[in-house]
Parts: C-alpha cells; sequence; structure tokens
C-alpha cells in the first residue's frame, strides 16, 4: 500500500499547474488507478474489509493565514486583511487499513486584502482599494496514523491542492469619500488557478465509535503566483476545527 501511495502522490504532481478540464480528466483516471491497487488488498477478505474499511465525512473550517497574496510596489503601502480570511471543507474518507485512509478535501473560502498610496510619491484619486477573493479548492490527499492515545488517534497527511478564483469584489474609497465597486480586475491581473503540496496532520478525538471531533492544522505551498508581479508564490497555513461522522 505503501507503494501505491508514493506512485499515486507523484501521480498527482503532473496536475498542478494545468486547466481544470485536464485535472479532472487526470484526476479520476488516477481514482480508478487507485481503485484497482487496492482490489487485491479488498479481495483478500471480506471481513478484513468490513472492520477494517469504512467510510467516513468531516465538515472543517477555521481561519487562513496567507502569504503574498497581494503585490505592493513602491507607489503604494500594503494594507492589513481588510476582512477574515476563512475556509469551509467537507472531507469524504476511505479508510483502507487501520493506518492508512484515502480522503478527498473540496471546500470554499474567502480572502481579502487592501492597499493605499504612498503619500511620497504624489497624490491619488483614492484613499484605499480593498480587495475579497472567492474560492474553490479541492485536494485528494492520504492520511497515515502515527499514534493512538487512548480516544486520540494522530495523522499525518500531505496531498496535493487546487484552487480556482469564483469571483471577486474591489471596493475604492475615493478622495472626496465616495466608493465604487470593482469585479472584473482578478481577470487581467490573477491567476484563476493556483495549485501546489499540502502538508497537515489530523488530530481525531474519538467521541464514540462513530463520531470523532478534530483538529486539522494545514501548511499549503503553492507553486505558482496568485498575483503575477507577485515576488513569491503564496503560502497558506490553516487551523481548522472539525467534527467527524464514520459510517
Amino acid at each position: 500500500m505503501v507503494v501505491y501511495a508514493i506512485g499515486f502522490f507523484f501521480t498527482f504532481a503532473e496536475i498542478l499547474l494545468i486547466d481544470f478540464r485536464t485535472v479532472m480528466k487526470k484526476f479520476f483516471i488516477v481514482f480508478f488507478m487507485v481503485a484497482a491497487g487496492i482490489a487485491p488488498v479488498v479481495a483478500q477478505s471480506s471481513a478484513a474489509f468490513t472492520a477494517g474499511h469504512r467510510w467516513s465525512v468531516n465538515l472543517h473550517g477555521g481561519p487562513d493565514f496567507n502569504w503574498d497574496k497581494y503585490y505592493s510596489n513602491n507607489e503604494y503601502l500594503q494594507i492589513a486583511n481588510p476582512g477574515f480570511d476563512y475556509n469551509v471543507d467537507l472531507s469524504l474518507i476511505l479508510r483502507v487499513t487501520n493506518t492508512v485512509r484515502f480522503r478527498i478535501d473540496g471546500g470554499y473560502s474567502e480572502m481579502s486584502f487592501g492597499w493605499k498610496p504612498n503619500p511620497e510619491h504624489g497624490a491619488y484619486a483614492f484613499r484605499k482599494a480593498e480587495m475579497s477573493l472567492f474560492l474553490l479548492n479541492f485536494a485528494p490527499r492520504v492520511d497515515v496514523k502515527l499514534l493512538t492515545l487512548g480516544n486520540f488517534d494522530m495523522f499525518v497527511s500531505p496531498g496535493f491542492f487546487q484552487e480556482f478564483v469564483l469571483g471577486n469584489d474591489q471596493l475604492t474609497t475615493k478622495t472626496d469619500g465616495t466608493t465604487s465597486w470593482r469585479s472584473s480586475y482578478v481577470k487581467t491581473d490573477y491567476h484563476r488557478h493556483t495549485a501546489g503540496a499540502v502538508l497537515g496532520a489530523v488530530v481525531k478525538y474519538n467521541v464514540t465509535r462513530h463520531l470523532g471531533l478534530t483538529f486539522n492544522p494545514d501548511y499549503i505551498r503553492f507553486m505558482n503566483k496568485l498575483y503575477k508581479k507577485n515576488s513569491g508564490d503564496m503560502q497558506r497555513f490553516r487551523l481548522n476545527l472539525g467534527v467527524e461522522w464514520t459510517i
């Protein structure tokens, strides 16, 4: 199973920087590869499958902390986040053995940032601008159990993270106090698709056999820039809390 996991891990690497249709095609190809790979294991013992293979769903969410999500040149000063960055995710989990789980995360997130003119570079017609991005993401992952301590299980969870911009709002406050909205800025200046590697953990407290409470910290390193003029690739740290139900 470890060989399969490593093989699938690198196969997913090929889909990180390509368009959405190709991503989905390759995802389903790899999904069937996974199914074919675990089929012999399932066939070995139907009793083992009943005891060791279970489906779970996990609803989790929390704050996001993002770096290099905006660009600031000499003309502008960066503004602290005008809003709260957050995510809400739903995970579908298949427990293959007592130590290995395959899972697919899918969710929605929002992030915001802003900028204002640098007075050292002259006068501008606006005081500040604030941008909000609305995002859809999914991530195939492998959970590997490190230890069990009482009712607690702890997993390490690597995977690949795909994110797509659904839309945006930009609010500009002008020097005369009036405001204006713009929703097309992201179409020309931002990448609509970003992708990267995610490494996280799952700490699960088993309340009952079927119900668990989880703490899901994640670190995501993107392999392309959100804003085309950024000095570096975007990075994200997540602190999610969740509820997991085992079927």
